[in-house]
């Protein structure tokens, strides 16, 4: 990733556009595209529902682990997204995970 977001990086230190951030990070990347299907947003932020719920339930069940969404959003999604953010040099908050299973990404101004 890290050509990636040093890429990232370049574009908004050129352009002073933060946007890129997130447009880098949630809409032109297959991988997010194809797990968060509902991905969607506006300026400055990206909402999507959290795409591990039907996996980790199935495998609650089956006895292969027990780790909660909590546990995989605060473990893995939380500090991957923030961690791309730190790299591209902008500020981000990213939500828990809500009731409904919405998860929210706000660029910090």
């Amino acid at each position: 990733m890290q050509p990636l977001l040093q890429r990232l990086k370049g574009l908004i230190d050129k352009t002073g556009d933060a946007e890129i951030a997130l447009v880098g990070m949630f809409d032109r990347t297959t991988c997010l595209s194809q797990l968060c299907l509902d991905l969607s947003g506006s300026q400055g932020q990206r909402e999507f529902i959290f795409p591990f719920t039907t996996v980790l339930t199935i495998s609650r069940r089956m006895g292969q682990f027990d780790m909660s969404d909590g546990e995989a959003h605060r473990l893995w999604i939380k500090p991957r997204l923030l961690g791309y953010a730190k790299v591209i040099g902008v500020g981000i908050d990213v939500s828990d995970i809500a009731a409904d299973g919405e998860v929210v990404v706000r660029l910090l101004h």
